[in-house]
């Protein structure tokens, strides 16, 4: 399985989560398979992302995706996120 993990800090958690639901059929026509999202326990401002695709070359085009980049900037992602690609052993 091809995984995505994705930890940025957001202005508005309610807000980001309302832009991030909205792109869901970008994430899924682009090979998203499912995602789990956490907050951190002590920074609710603190995102994480696992997000499950169909193949790492998916994850990795969606990442080069201009609508992500855009998607980013309205939903108040701040500062440069951290994505790591693994695979599962």
């Amino acid at each position: 399985m091809a995984h995505l993990i994705c930890r940025h800090q957001v202005k508005d958690y309610d807000a980001w989560r309302e832009v991030y639901d909205s792109v869901q059929g970008l994430r899924s026509d682009k090979g998203e398979v499912s995602d789990i999202v956490y907050r951190d326990d002590a920074d609710g401002t603190q995102v994480t992302l696992v997000q499950e695709w169909k193949s790492l070359d998916h994850a990795r085009a969606f990442m080069d995706d201009p609508g992500l980049k855009d998607a980013m900037a309205k939903a108040g992602v701040v500062g440069a996120p951290t994505f790591h690609f693994v695979e599962k052993a």
